[in-house]
């Protein structure tokens, strides 16, 4: 099983139809690569800092969900967006991840990259470059940490945004861009091995 946990990406703003929102198309591809079933669910919620997700969604997912196999990590856009220390938002990402294994011990975290903010046109200088470097110091702090668990990985960056990968507030992805972002994820996971685990499933 699948369980997305994170902020408004996970939540599936951009798209009214949870079916067309990240988890949901990751858990598509999953099966496209796998051939088996995929059950998935979400814990998400808009505007969420690390803090929020690790005090009070976190403690909820675990509750519900007793066991998983791949969890897909959305969060540390608001911490840069809110200017939260990049100490602090890394500190928390690497909690929620190790709680996370604690609990689902056999389960691969996926944690995705930050938004990449120099690319959002909707954002006016100069909060875009602001938002944008804090953004990077916080992935740049957090990905070694998380790549050294040998339970979860981070997904790169994105090379671009496409055309169609927005939804009409020119901030979140529309349903084509969640759609682009998990196979991005998927294929990257893949290709690093990361889906052995679920063959003994």
């Amino acid at each position: 099983s699948v369980l997305g946990l994170g902020d408004s990406t996970i939540a599936g703003v951009g798209v009214g139809n949870p079916m067309l929102g990240l988890t949901s198309q990751f858990a598509k591809a999953l099966y496209g690569h796998t051939s088996r079933g995929v059950e998935w669910d979400s814990v998400g919620q808009r505007g969420i800092t690390s803090a929020q997700l690790l005090d009070h969604y976190l403690p909820l997912a675990l509750d519900e969900h007793d066991d998983v196999d791949v969890v897909m990590l959305s969060i540390g856009a608001n911490d840069a967006k809110n200017l939260v220390s990049a100490s602090r938002a890394v500190g928390n990402i690497v909690r929620i991840i190790d709680t996370l294994h604690q609990h689902y011990p056999n389960a691969l975290v996926i944690a995705s990259s930050l938004p990449a903010f120099h690319l959002f046109d909707t954002l006016a200088q100069p909060l875009r470059s602001i938002i944008a470097g804090h953004a990077q110091s916080i992935e740049r702090s957090a990905r070694p940490l998380v790549e050294a668990r040998r339970f979860a990985v981070m997904t790169p960056p994105p090379p671009n945004y496409p055309p169609g990968f927005f939804a009409s507030d020119g901030f979140h992805p529309s349903s084509e861009g969640y759609r682009i972002w998990a196979g991005f994820a998927l294929d990257y996971v893949a290709g690093r091995g990361g889906f052995a685990h679920l063959a003994s499933r």
